[in-house]
């Protein structure tokens, strides 16, 4: 494999894994101890289950666009623009997840009053402070390299080290 092959399913599997905590985070924060508001009620372990199973769709969704944008627009496109189309790509995610869950949980409910239940704002402001953290955090990987976002966290990037090199000419 070369390495532009490995990045992509790297990107792919930091997506899958960083929704799949996200997902399975929120499930914890709302399933305990918490009354839901709407007249949906999710279970807790059926909501888990959920989230094990959809965490990874979405983030192989969202690594993917992901890559696409960074491969095809990133270099011709200014970062004005690049937080645009990932502010319609989000809507379109978040378009995605409230059909999936409405045919998901099968209400008896209309579409639109499924989507706006009470508490489900909360949801999708976490959605959106996810995702904008996920490439946050992606354009700071991509802009200091892969191994150097572990060493600026634990403060080893500005640190010099001295290394032995050999030159060939």
């Amino acid at each position: 494999m070369t390495f532009k092959t490995k990045r992509r399913w790297r990107t792919v599997r930091d997506y899958g894994l960083g929704w799949t905590l996200a997902f399975i985070y929120l499930c914890i924060v709302r399933g305990e101890g918490t009354i839901e508001q709407g007249s949906v009620q999710f279970e807790f372990w059926d909501s888990i289950i959920t989230s094990l199973l959809m965490g990874p769709l979405f983030g192989a969704i969202s690594g993917f666009s992901h890559i696409l944008m960074m491969e095809y627009g990133y270099k011709q496109v200014s970062l004005l623009k690049l937080i645009i189309i990932r502010a319609v790509y989000v809507l379109l995610f978040l378009t995605a997840m409230i059909l999936l869950a409405f045919a998901f949980y099968g209400c008896e409910m209309k579409l639109i009053a499924f989507a706006f239940e009470p508490g489900s704002f909360a949801i999708y402001f976490y959605i959106l402070t996810v995702d904008i953290f996920m490439f946050g955090l992606m354009q700071v990987s991509m802009y200091f390299g892969g191994n150097n976002l572990a060493k600026l966290l634990t403060a080893k990037f500005y640190t010099p080290k001295e290394e032995e090199r050999i030159f060939m000419f």
